[in-house]
């Protein structure tokens, strides 16, 4: 189950079928087809087919989202298929935390951080503004939705949210960070592990 919830196209599928808002999104390694889709959105970024994007395990090496331009089209990136979609200019980012019935959204002040402004996961964690925020119940009910589609019990789920205010879907991480959200934040996210062990338990 979990490898299924870790790809990041089937992960889009079923965002959009619960009617989730994504980015204009293909995956491909052809060449021209990703070069007509940085002419059609004009401004693009690039990540990998599965979540964690590892590289190297030997050297703890990862592959972030990044942003493409023309140039990187007729290099490495091509080499193998992963995915393209529109570059969002957001206001911040919001990691939507899930653990069973309960939902922790934690907004990430990402733009304030140049390392971070694309993949707030280069950043330094804890240069990074975050708290919890208040989300719309529809969010929260799709979040929820997400995870009992894929048959799992804890997410974190990206969610880019726009200069107007709207929120777009990005991915899910079965196994996503959550304790250095609790860390900063002094928000008991643990307790929902608590609470979920207890009622499977039962």
């Amino acid at each position: 189950k979990e490898e299924k919830a870790n790809h990041k196209i089937k992960q889009l599928i079923e965002a959009k079928k619960i009617g989730l808002e994504i980015p204009e999104t293909i995956a491909t390694n052809d060449t021209e087809e990703a070069r007509k889709f940085l002419i059609d959105q004009k401004k693009i970024v690039f990540k990998p087919l599965f979540h964690s994007g590892q590289i190297s395990s030997k050297d703890n090496q990862y592959l972030y989202t990044k942003p493409v331009n023309e140039t990187d089209l007729d290099g490495p990136t091509m080499e193998c298929p992963g995915v393209f979609q529109r570059h969002i200019d957001k206001k911040y980012d919001l990691r939507i935390i899930v653990i069973g019935e309960r939902v922790y959204p934690m907004a990430i002040y990402s733009q304030s951080s140049e390392e971070g402004k694309t993949d707030w996961r280069r950043a330094n964690f804890s240069d990074l503004e975050c708290a919890l925020v208040k989300i719309d119940e529809e969010i929260k009910e799709k979040c929820l939705a997400i995870n009992k589609r894929f048959g799992i019990y804890t997410s974190a789920i990206d969610f880019a949210i726009d200069k107007q205010g709207k929120s777009y879907f990005l991915d899910l991480n079965p196994g996503g960070r959550w304790l250095q959200f609790e860390l900063a934040s002094g928000i008991k996210i643990s307790d929902g592990f608590l609470e979920l062990f207890n009622n499977l338990s039962n």
